[in-house]
């Protein structure tokens, strides 16, 4: 149960961080090709949503698309390092100790040499 709470809310929390850069990187690249206000804004909500648009653009908006895709990713990966690293750090932190050994004595059942079946 946990483990599928993990996935939920580790896909929502990574998929919210690539769109908020996603979108930032879209609308700083495209600020800079000055296209249309409308234009863009229609073009940058499309591209949320279907990165397979990226394909149909040509020139500088599919240039700009593309670099804001893999820098979203690159983000996106950075920041999962990261945080493997501070859990990999505070796991270090928590510190281990050796688990308890408890040695059991097996009784054959006798004060003879004899092995546990009773067979010599």
């Amino acid at each position: 149960m946990f483990r599928g709470f993990a996935g939920s809310f580790g896909s929502a929390i990574g998929g919210g961080i690539f769109q908020r850069v996603l979108r930032a990187s879209l609308q700083r690249g495209f600020d800079e090709t000055e296209m249309d206000i409308v234009e863009e804004s229609e073009l940058i909500r499309k591209l949320l949503g279907s990165p397979r648009l990226v394909s149909t653009l040509q020139g500088m908006q599919r240039r700009t698309a593309m670099a804001s895709y893999e820098e979203a990713i690159t983000y996106l990966f950075v920041f999962g390092g990261v945080l493997a690293l501070v859990a990999m750090l505070l796991q270090a932190a928590a510190g281990w100790k050796e688990p308890v050994s408890k040695e059991v004595e097996v009784d054959g059942g006798g004060d003879d040499d004899e092995g546990r079946d009773g067979i010599v």
